[in-house]
Formats: structure tokens, C-alpha cells, sequence
């Protein structure tokens, strides 16, 4: 077999329903140079019958692993089995935009090819709600050096307007080139599993920095993720991170760092000193910016508050955790940190839209038009406004498989 443009790797973990939607927007590309490799983590029959449907098509490839893994390792597992020329990872409850593939490789034919990562655009759909949910706004098509990206990513925000997360090449929302991921691994023993890692989109993010000059965002979405319920994402935001933690096997998680709050922006800063401290390259030497370290966890910490309310157990404890960290700091350090607090929001919570621009103006015009048709929802699906699922939002036609009845749990693929 030749080699195809595009390897979509899809890693599977007790999602079976959503993973009929990746693997059909996959081989339902207006491009059809591409092979789609579906890992499947030591799931049941159920994952299985998922799949059988679409093995007619050649482009097709399963496999299974013999052992539950954790998700680092098994994405190692999963994208070693790709021979395409550029690699994408599909997790199981995100889909590909139609014409996504084929604007990708026009891009890169017009000049990206010279870029070993090529990120892009994501957006979100709501499908208890029928609608687009939340979606950062896209900004221009652009290569960015890493230097800034690195810059941005220690001294801004995560949270806030300030910060660059949608242009970062996480291997969530990018294409890498195989030879690249090839080269890692040979110099490195691993591109996602890398020890002491946490998660595999921001430690490959910080791999993808680490050891290239440049790197280019393509500003359309080309995916749109669901089941936002059952995203490790969102667990950890909730405090909800004890499984995935115990499935990772470190013994002393966040050790390296001056905070050990147990924070979604924490597992990242984690990647970062672990992937510096082995890897090097654009990253060595690099130190972290206490202030914003702290100020990030603050607004995080706010988040989880928000959600949970303040007597939740989990917040208690992250507020007693972030106190300790603060004190611990030597006293010049501490100064400094307890200033930068000050200046933190009053108010809260992840995903607020703080920018003003066109494009915020016209998603906020759309959730108001929303609000007012949601009863009225013939109408508001011809304007485009709701839609039958995410297939139907991601521009195909109704689903042509059985959807499995069984209820999706939150897993690690």
C-alpha cells in the first residue's frame, strides 16, 4: 500500500457511541487519501460492533490492545500503527469537520510543508442542546515562532483572553508529520509517554515546541468535540481526577512544581518541566513565572468553586493545598505572588467570552437568537442554529450505522 497523505488515528476508551461519529467523519472526507487506524484500549464487544460496520471500507485499520493502558501509553501504541505522511489524533468523542482533510492538505501543499506541526481551529457541540457551544475565537491563519508560544504559555494567563491555548499545536487540534514523530521517538524513547507525563496532547505540545523553530495555525475548524461531560478535561476541572491519576502510576505527581494544587492547568505546567528537563531543545533552561503559575491555579481554583460551591469538599481542599503552596514560598517570593494575587478577577469561570471583537459579537448574537427559537426549533434548524447531532453539525448527513444503546462513562482512550 502506498503511503496515504493523512493517518487519522482514533483511540478508543469506553465511549462506543461516540466513536461511530469519529470514524464516520473520517472516512466520509471530501479527500480520500487517508487511512483512519482505530486503537482500541482493551474494550469490550461493544467497541467492536462499532467498528464492523465500517470495515468494508480498505481505508480501515483495528486494532486492540492486550492490556488496559493509560492513555499516554496508549497513544504511543495507537499513532506507532499510522503510515500516513502527516498523523491526526481523532479521540473517539471528536469529529472532523467535512472538507477539514482536504483544506489541511491544501494548506500545507501552498507552503505549510516546511511546518512539522500544523494546528488549527476547534469548536465545541452541545448535544444535550442540539447547538455549538462554547468555541474560542479563531483569529488569522499565521506561523508563530516557538519562542513566543513558550513565552506566552509561562507568562500569560491560561485562562484569560491574554492567552495563545488556541494557536498551542496540541496533538488534539494538529497534524504532525510522521518523520518527526519517528525522529522523537528514536532520540527519545516516546512522543506521547514520556516519563512522568501527564497528559499526551500538552506533552507532545511541549515536544512539538521544544524541538521546532516554528510552527503554523490554520485559523478554521476543522473539529468539533462532544461529550464534553466525559472529557478527563472537564472531570479534572471538577476536581474529579482520582482514576485518571491512579491509571498514570506516579508515585509523587506534581513534585516538581512550587504548587502542588491538583489543577487542570497543573498536569499541564507538569509536562512542560518534564518534557524540558528530558528533551531540552528551545525549552532548556526555562524557568517558571511565579506569579502567573500561582495566579492561573487562583483561577482555576475560582472555576472549581463556582461549579462546586464554596463548601464542597474538593474546593476545601484545593483552597487549604494553594494556601500551603503560598507559604511555603521564601519570603522575596512570596511577596511577590501575594501582589499578583491581588489583581486577580473577583469573578470567574472557564469559558466566559472577555474579548470584544467581531467574531465574539456574532457568537454572542447566535446564542441570543438560540434562546429566543429554542421553542421554535423547526425554524431554528433551518437557520442553522440546532442541529440533530454532531455529524449534522459537522456538515454530513444523518448517520448511515446503528448507534449503540449502551451509556458512555468518563474513560482515558
Amino acid at each position: 500500500m502506498s503511503e496515504p497523505f493523512f493517518s487519522v488515528v482514533i483511540p478508543t476508551r469506553g465511549r462506543p457511541a461516540y466513536l461511530r461519529d469519529a470514524v464516520g467523519s473520517a472516512l466520509l472526507q471530501s479527500m480520500t487519501d487517508l487511512e483512519v487506524v482505530v486503537s482500541d484500549n482493551h474494550n469490550d464487544a461493544l467497541t467492536r460492533s462499532v467498528v464492523e460496520p465500517f470495515e468494508s471500507d480498505g481505508r480501515l485499520r483495528y486494532f486492540r490492545t492486550d492490556r488496559l493502558l493509560s492513555m499516554p501509553d496508549h497513544w504511543e501504541f495507537a499513532t506507532s500503527k499510522a503510515r500516513g505522511k502527516y498523523v491526526l489524533v481523532l479521540p473517539d468523542r471528536k469529529v472532523l469537520v467535512q472538507g477539514a482533510l482536504k483544506h489541511l492538505q491544501e494548506v500545507i501543499g501552498g507552503g505549510a510543508e516546511r511546518f512539522a506541526v500544523v494546528s488549527f481551529a476547534v469548536a465545541m457541540f452541545d448535544e444535550e442542546r442540539g447547538r455549538m457551544g462554547f468555541a474560542h475565537q479563531r483569529g488569522r491563519s499565521q506561523s508563530f515562532t516557538s519562542a513566543a508560544l513558550i513565552e506566552n504559555f509561562l507568562t500569560k494567563n491560561y485562562y484569560l483572553k491574554e492567552s495563545h491555548d488556541r494557536y498551542f499545536p496540541k496533538t488534539m487540534n494538529s497534524v504532525y508529520l510522521r518523520s518527526f514523530g519517528d525522529t522523537v521517538r528514536g532520540r527519545f524513547g516516546g512522543y506521547f509517554n514520556l516519563p512522568g507525563v501527564m497528559t499526551p496532547d500538552y506533552s507532545s505540545m511541549m515536544v512539538n515546541l521544544a524541538l521546532n523553530n516554528e510552527t503554523y495555525y490554520v485559523a478554521r475548524r476543522c473539529m468539533l468535540t462532544q461529550g464534553e461531560k466525559v472529557s478527563n478535561g472537564r472531570l479534572f476541572s471538577l476536581g474529579d481526577f482520582k482514576a485518571y491519576m491512579d491509571s498514570l502510576g506516579l508515585t509523587d505527581p506534581l513534585s516538581d512544581l512550587p504548587g502542588r494544587t491538583m489543577s487542570s492547568y497543573n498536569t499541564i505546567v507538569n509536562d512542560f518541566v518534564r518534557v524540558r528537563d528530558l528533551v531540552g531543545g528551545n525549552l532548556r533552561g526555562l524557568k517558571l513565572h511565579l506569579p502567573n503559575f500561582f495566579l492561573t491555579n487562583l483561577l482555576d481554583l475560582m472555576n472549581k468553586e463556582h461549579a462546586l460551591g464554596s463548601d464542597s469538599p474538593v474546593v476545601l481542599e484545593c483552597k487549604r493545598q494553594f494556601a500551603a503552596d503560598i507559604d511555603r514560598l521564601p519570603e522575596g517570593d512570596k511577596e511577590v505572588v501575594l501582589k499578583a494575587l491581588e489583581g486577580a478577577p473577583k469573578r470567574f469561570q472557564i469559558g466566559q467570552r472577555n474579548a470584544i471583537s467581531l467574531e465574539t459579537l456574532q457568537l454572542h448574537i447566535r446564542d441570543w437568537l438560540c434562546v429566543r427559537l429554542e421553542k421554535r426549533r423547526p425554524l431554528g434548524t433551518r437557520l442553522g442554529l440546532f442541529f440533530p447531532g454532531a455529524m449534522s453539525a459537522a456538515g454530513f448527513a444523518a448517520p448511515q450505522h446503528a448507534e449503540p444503546t449502551a451509556p458512555e462513562t468518563p474513560a482515558a482512550s
